[in-house]
Parts: C-alpha cells; structure tokens; sequence
C-alpha cells in the first residue's frame, strides 16, 4: 500500500471514530470534511476492509446499513421512533442449532427509547 493510500486510510478512520453507528454516507460527509480529495471508491473500499479485518461491524437494520466501531460481540436496541441505536451487553447466550457452524450472532430489540417516552409523558 502506498503513502497515500495509508494516509487516507488514517483520515477515513479518524471520521470513523467520531461517529456512532455511521451510515456509509454519513462516513463520506464526515471524511469529505477533513479532506475533499479521498474518492467515493476509496472510501467504500476502506470500509469493507475494515469489516474484513474485524475491524468494523457492518449491519443491518430495517433497509439502513450502518457500520459499528464497537467490533466485539454485543447486542442492539432500535428506537422505532426517533431510529437511535443503542449498544447492549450480550443479553443471553442463545444454544447454535445442531450441525451448523455459527460464526456470531446479534440479537436486536426494537422498542421505544427511553428519551422517546418522555416525550409522550409530557
């Protein structure tokens, strides 16, 4: 890999780590902030590799994608109201079904955030 490619590398995961459950367009208004010149291409291709890598989560919820610095292990909370992601300790160790080789697994609550539901009270 050459000096720029390292480099924009740098920037791309620098924007990454300022951000909480990024879309990839929220990762290319965010790196485009810091430097104009890194490519579409460029950034897509730094995001799956950092999936590849385990360096990123890559998720899907309900048709948006977004991507999760926190690459451990670990569960999800959607706000159906306001969208908010909301990381989670893993809640429950789920037994794998027999003679399937499971690789890791999330299990992703859709409720109503807490913030949310203040809003209704008042």
């Amino acid at each position: 890999m050459n000096k720029r490619n390292t480099k924009q590398k740098a920037i791309i995961k620098l924007a990454i780590e300022g951000l909480y459950h990024p879309t990839a367009e929220e990762v290319l208004v965010a790196v485009g902030k810091i430097d104009a010149s890194i490519g579409r291409a460029t950034i897509f291709r730094a995001l799956n590799e950092y999936v590849k890598e385990g360096k990123l989560l890559k998720l899907n919820f309900d048709k948006k994608v977004v991507y999760d610095t926190q690459a451990f292990d670990h569960d999800h909370f959607v706000c159906v109201k306001c969208n908010r992601i909301i990381d989670l300790d893993k809640t429950e160790v789920v037994k794998p079904p027999e003679k399937l080789h499971v690789l890791s697994s999330n299990i992703t609550f859709y409720g109503i955030c807490d913030e949310c539901l203040k809003k209704e009270d008042k």
